[in-house]
């Protein structure tokens, strides 16, 4: 299953400083999670969105296992993440 890029991972890591992003965790980040999940049906939806650093946020272990309950991991509806694609498309040329 594909996954984010190695520079999305670094890019993320270094906008967080390296630290979980849920709000008021301190520990390191250990995992990436897609606020939009990465299935089958939505990797053919948002192919360019899915994997972007947009849809990455940077994670502790515990965070990452208990990401329903925090709504900083689930914030972006596939509405928004329509007009994100959209958006994205246009910018690389594709629509």
């Amino acid at each position: 299953m594909k996954t984010f890029s190695t520079k999305v991972r670094e890019s993320i890591f270094n906008a967080q400083n390296g630290v979980c992003g849920v709000d008021g965790c301190y520990e390191r980040i250990t995992g990436f999670h897609h606020i939009v999940h990465n299935i089958k049906y939505l990797q053919k939806k948002f192919p360019l969105y899915l994997h972007s650093p947009m849809n990455c946020i940077g994670v502790c272990e515990k965070h990452h296992k208990e990401y329903t309950r925090h709504k900083e991991l689930n914030s972006i509806n596939e509405d928004k993440a329509s007009v994100i694609e959209e958006w994205l498309g246009e910018f690389k040329g594709d629509k």
